[in-house]
């Protein structure tokens, strides 16, 4: 309708096109550098000629250290991207890639698997980190009527991002056999490119200046569980309350 009000949160003043399609390709190149890297590891594991258990325990820590990071940081991604800018998170957590990938294409190259596990763990970590403002993102950069495509596009990019990654990284395996500081390099090549591609980020303001943050951010699930439906339930209480007292009151009318 002309006459309401106009709210900014809602429906961006600026254009918000370059600044989407900025995040959209900062996250594909995460999503690609994060599998590739996964899956490195694990091809060349396998390349390595071990017994089948050592090789099957080692494909399984290398799976867990990529999960793990998403359980342990994902809520300190969410503090992150409240208490400051969510580009200013996602352009630190790019940074922070640089010297994870430096780390994998040294792993790579010295051949040390423990180093490369180390460093799935880490670039996991990195993702687990940017998640919550990457999603936060796209209500503070578009229009609202956009959201749900613009959902659809991320979600798109990052399946394509795995799906690729996961040909790229057998590709990396086969093209650099024996010479594997060549796949750390591209891959350091490629977090630079994102890194460059996060500034294009439309500016936004912190969410939640006056958060602080929790040395146990699990017990804000706590908190929720424990208040969150005791308040609804209040609510509703009153609610029925109320409407079974006009109730009454009206049968007494009518007597």
């Amino acid at each position: 309708m002309p006459n309401e009000p106009h709210d900014p949160a809602i429906e961006p003043a600026t254009p918000w096109r370059f600044g989407f399609w900025s995040l959209i390709a900062t996250q594909f190149q995460g999503a690609f550098n994060d599998n590739a890297l996964k899956f490195l590891v694990i091809y060349l594991i396998v390349e390595r000629g071990f017994p089948a258990p050592v090789r099957d325990r080692f494909i399984l820590l290398v799976g867990a250290l990529f999960a793990l990071p998403f359980i342990l940081f994902s809520l300190a991604g969410g503090y992150l991207a409240d208490r400051f800018s969510k580009r200013a998170v996602t352009i630190g957590t790019k940074a922070f890639e640089i010297p994870v990938m430096i780390l994998a294409l040294l792993s790579l190259a010295s051949g040390n698997l423990w180093l490369q596990a180390a460093a799935v763990f880490l670039i996991s970590t990195q993702g687990a980190l940017f998640g919550p403002s990457k999603y936060g993102l796209l209500a503070e950069l578009l229009p609202k009527k956009e959201l749900s495509w613009a959902n659809g596009v991320i979600e798109l990019g990052t399946f394509v991002a795995a799906i690729t990654a996961t040909m790229g990284a057998g590709f990396l395996a086969v093209a650099f056999r024996g010479r594997q500081a060549w796949s750390g390099a591209i891959l350091l090549a490629f977090t630079l490119l994102g890194l460059g591609m996060s500034f294009g980020i439309s500016s936004v303001p912190a969410a939640n200046l006056s958060r602080k943050f929790r040395a146990n951010p699990f017990a804000d699930f706590g908190e929720q569980y424990r208040f969150g439906p005791a308040r609804v339930d209040l609510s509703s209480q009153r609610h029925r309350s109320g409407r079974s007292v006009h109730r009454g009151r009206r049968a007494v009318v009518a007597c």
